[in-house]
């Protein structure tokens, strides 16, 4: 997964992301450079095939993650904040992790 799929991922979360260009819009402030629809729908389509993200029908908000795209985006997060930290233990990742809601559910 990369930098920019963990993000598309963890954006799709929230429950206010209902399109692909609002997504795009959050990745772009979060980046801060532009970011297309397009690169939002290619790293779904790129999840989507990974098998970390399902779709329960034809909404942008039916997209959520599957349990092995949820195994997938904790590792890489935790991993992130090790990487930050330095492996130095001054950044506590498990309780960073436990702030983190990757449990939106199909509606």
């Amino acid at each position: 997964m990369s930098v920019f799929e963990l993000a598309v991922a963890n954006a799709i979360t929230h429950e206010d992301m209902r399109s692909a260009p609002q997504t795009a819009a959050r990745l772009a402030h979060w980046f801060l450079q532009p970011v297309a629809d397009s690169q939002v729908m290619e790293s779904i389509a790129r999840m989507h095939a990974q098998g970390w993200l399902t779709s329960a029908g034809q909404r942008f908000s039916d997209w959520h993650l599957t349990p092995e795209g949820i195994d997938t985006i904790t590792t890489l997060t935790g991993g992130s904040i090790r990487m930050i930290d330095r492996g130095q233990g001054l950044i506590k990742a498990s309780i960073l992790m436990g702030l983190v809601n990757t449990s939106k559910e199909p509606s």
